[in-house]
């Protein structure tokens, strides 16, 4: 009985210590997996991370536009330097000649320095074409070309950014190319005498900053080369044209 009693107890024994050791091993083997995940779990930006790339981002795009405010406006014109100026218009006639020349073409051409953007000193060549048929007959209508050569200067006021008024006046000699206008009284016609212009115009600023159109008219007195003898009248011509000019 003592030896069925000892083998027992030792049985009992044996079977806890086994119980004992194997509970311990669970959590290790439950672990494991745990370890394993973590480091994929950190290569992951967290969102907070995200949107604070996205705000940084962000700040530097509206500081780049910041430091270029006049990005996409268009050049200014320039206003000071060399300018030349070339038109095609009309001139017209208002004294006794009127009754002698019809409306002629005029060519124009002007060249000069912009001292400021409201002082322009410049020299002038220009030229009419014109014929003698609005005369009674004999002679036939023959025709002839009146030009001159001059200089003058003009003041310029703004009204915007595009658009600007003058006012300009030139003096220089003229004469007609040939002794038409001899017949009809004008003696002194063919060779050269005094003038004097002057002449309101609009000034228009176009997108590219070298170029302007110009729209004028204006008066030219011919007080010896186209003044009729025995006549009182004043000899005048009235002038008009567009114009374009280049600011280099």
């Amino acid at each position: 009985m003592l030896c069925a009693s000892l083998a027992l107890g030792l049985l009992s024994a044996a079977t806890s210590v086994s119980a004992q050791s194997a509970q311990p091993g669970q959590p290790t083997q439950q672990a494991q997996p745990t370890q394993q995940a973590q480091p994929a779990q950190q290569a992951q930006p967290s969102p907070q991370e995200i949107q604070a790339w996205l705000d940084s981002h962000a700040v530097e795009a509206d500081v780049s536009r910041a430091q270029d405010p006049e990005e996409g406006l268009p050049p200014l014109p320039r206003r000071h330097g060399v300018l030349v100026e070339s038109g095609l218009g009309a001139m017209g006639h208002l004294g006794e000649l009127r009754h002698v020349s019809p409306l002629s073409p005029r060519f124009l051409l002007r060249a000069g320095y912009e001292l400021f953007p409201w002082f322009f000193l410049y020299a002038e060549g220009d030229v009419a074409f014109s014929n003698t048929s609005y005369a009674t007959h004999p002679p036939p209508s023959r025709g002839y070309a009146l030009y001159g050569l001059g200089a003058g200067l003009r003041f310029t006021w703004d009204f915007s950014q595009s658009l600007a008024g003058y006012l300009q006046g030139s003096t220089g000699m003229s004469r007609v190319d040939q002794d038409v206008l001899t017949t009809y009284g004008y003696r002194n016609a063919d060779s050269f005498n005094e003038y004097f212009t002057g002449i309101l115009g609009l000034q228009i600023y176009l997108p590219n900053p070298h170029l302007r159109l110009l729209i004028e008219a204006g008066v030219r007195n011919h007080p010896q080369g186209l003044k009729r003898a025995a006549s009182s009248a004043t000899p005048m011509v009235w002038v008009a044209e567009p114009a374009l000019a280049y600011a280099f």
